[in-house]
């Protein structure tokens, strides 16, 4: 959070002064979190914020545009792997079927969802079985 906000004030040229947040999880460690990184300015937090500001609004418009343009750039190089959602059931097999043919996670996976985790334990669990 303190890197991006350093870098949206390098681009601007100047300090932010009120940071919207759309909070996923607990709003007061959200808050306590950014403060500690030295962020001074107004903090407005809240569950469902892109449903109450239109710069969250809009900025989660420019956030899933750029996100789906990245991940067709990745699937030009893994090839399809769905929507890269952890639940969803293509990338969950495709991210099988990666690890069983490399014997690793592919870089472009976040080791710490619990989706992998599982996978990375099944997988281990089959090959000390001899599958």
């Amino acid at each position: 959070a303190s890197k991006l906000i350093s870098i949206a004030e390098k681009r601007l040229k100047r300090n932010i002064d009120i940071l919207y947040i759309d909070v996923a999880g607990s709003r007061n460690k959200t808050i306590q979190y950014i403060k500690a990184r030295g962020f001074g300015g107004n903090i407005i937090a809240e569950h469902h914020a892109d449903t109450k500001y239109i710069v969250v609004s809009a900025a989660s418009i420019i956030a899933k545009y750029l996100r789906d343009r990245y991940i067709n750039y990745l699937k030009s190089i893994y090839g399809d792997f769905g929507s890269g959602y952890p639940s969803d059931s293509k990338t969950i097999r495709w991210l099988s079927n990666w690890i069983k043919y490399h014997k690793e996670l592919p870089p472009i996976v976040r080791k710490s969802w619990l989706t992998v985790r599982k996978l990375r334990t099944k997988t281990l669990l089959n090959y000390l079985r001899g599958d």
